[in-house]
């Protein structure tokens, strides 16, 4: 029979694969191939993924380090059997499988959204458990490991190579650090490491929540002094429109009284331009105040809460300067 009843294609032979000539791959052409092998030192025929799953690791994806010369696997981002995250290091020797969906890092010298201070507390906080850390960022990685001859903590930042990892888990960044551990370690003590990560991962969410709370209370504070501002001004157009209102009424009616003013003598002319002039600077208060309030309105839909607050600061601070200074019970002169 010509057909195979499996249904499973014929392999081709060896003869045929060697009695095709190489080709070379340009660097184009390699980026656009949807997967490719990287080695990790020495090359075996092992897989180190398939390795971490016999070792109860998820691989999520792979942490590639483009230098001039090549691109490298550096880390394995995966999950642990009772669902952790960690990065593993790999520092032995394996072969990894990398599509294009893996992150592409290049080392900078650029600074993180993470704080120098919280990145050494949160290493601090761990003792020895673990090798180092990790934080997600925005536009990359930043590790914090020890170093092996004098467990001094050594930081490295890595940044996104956008054009060759499009698709990238660095989105929006994490306020978690996750531990690092190398393969190495898990090669020789699985048991070890997953008690090792346990401990550090449980010591990182509590660093993590009470890094949370302090922000928060940060947080509290820049919107209690909103808050106090928005009420300084609620108090303070509402007085000063009180104040207005009842002026213009004191001066319409002085002003109403007047049926011939040709009649009147001449201080008394004054008097009644004098109170004419400040009932037309009243009335443009009014509007003046009323175009600030509906302003107050519209900024806060459009403003961050501490933009927000250093806007009510200024408009605060320009109603003092201009309104608070006159006294709405007298008659103020025009400038000459």
């Amino acid at each position: 029979m010509t057909g195979d009843r499996s249904g499973k294609k014929p392999k081709k032979s060896k003869k045929s694969s060697r009695g095709s000539p190489k080709e070379k791959i340009s660097v184009n052409k390699r980026k656009a191939l949807q997967s490719m092998k990287l080695n990790v030192g020495k090359s075996t025929a092992s897989s180190i993924e398939k390795e971490l799953v016999s070792y109860g690791y998820m691989p999520m994806e792979k942490v590639i380090i483009r230098t001039k010369s090549d691109d490298k696997a550096r880390y394995v981002k995966a999950m642990n059997k009772v669902g952790q995250t960690l990065f593993i290091e790999l520092d032995g020797e394996g072969v990894v499988q990398v599509t294009s969906k893996d992150i592409t890092l290049t080392q900078t010298n650029k600074s993180t959204m993470v704080p120098y201070s919280a990145k050494m507390g949160t290493m601090n906080c761990l003792d020895l458990d673990v090798c180092g850390v990790a934080f997600e960022c925005s536009n990359g990685i930043c590790t914090l490991q020890r170093d092996i001859r004098s467990t001094s903590p050594v930081e490295t930042t890595f940044t996104t190579v956008e054009e060759y990892a499009p698709k990238t888990a660095l989105v929006k960044g994490s306020p978690v650090a996750y531990p690092i551990i190398r393969l190495s370690e898990i090669r020789n003590n699985n048991e070890l490491v997953l008690r090792t990560v346990n401990k550090a991962v449980q010591k990182l969410r509590n660093d993590s929540h009470s890094t949370c709370t302090h922000y928060l209370q940060e947080s509290s504070q820049i919107i209690n002094e909103m808050s106090n501002e928005y009420n300084r001004f609620v108090n303070n157009q509402r007085n000063l429109f009180k104040s207005l209102s009842k002026s213009i009424e004191i001066l319409e009616t002085k002003v109403l009284e007047v049926h011939d003013v040709d009649r009147l003598g001449q201080d008394d002319k004054e008097v009644y331009a004098l109170r004419q002039y400040n009932l037309k600077e009243r009335n443009e208060y009014v509007v003046e105040l009323l175009k600030i309030c509906q302003d107050v309105s519209e900024v806060s839909k459009r403003s961050t809460i501490k933009e927000y607050t250093n806007y009510l600061k200024s408009v605060n601070k320009y109603l003092v300067d201009k309104f608070g200074a006159i006294n709405w019970d007298y008659l103020f002169k025009p400038d000459k």
